[in-house]
């Protein structure tokens, strides 16, 4: 039933397919949440989510900071001539 559910349903997971079998065979005792994962997993009808990667954290943010930076344009506006 799970997996003609899920069929039907492709978008549906587990945690909604669920109740819509109660709904429809009141009289059955449907399976819990995660045998359905099971289930739907061994029928290779749902995919894994990605694991999101966190960004190492950052030293000590201002440990190079004895000296104004040379590299790139200069920010201010002196000798630039008028501004338009």
């Amino acid at each position: 039933m799970t997996v003609k559910a899920k069929q039907d349903n492709p978008i549906l997971g587990p945690k909604k397919i669920i109740p819509n079998l109660r709904d429809d065979h009141p009289d059955l005792p449907g399976p819990r949440r995660r045998a359905a994962s099971a289930i739907l997993d061994r029928e290779g009808l749902v995919k894994r989510r990605k694991r999101s990667h966190r960004a190492p954290p950052f030293g000590d943010p201002f440990a190079n900071a004895n000296a104004p930076t040379t590299a790139g344009p200069s920010t201010s506006r002196a000798g630039r001539g008028p501004a338009t």
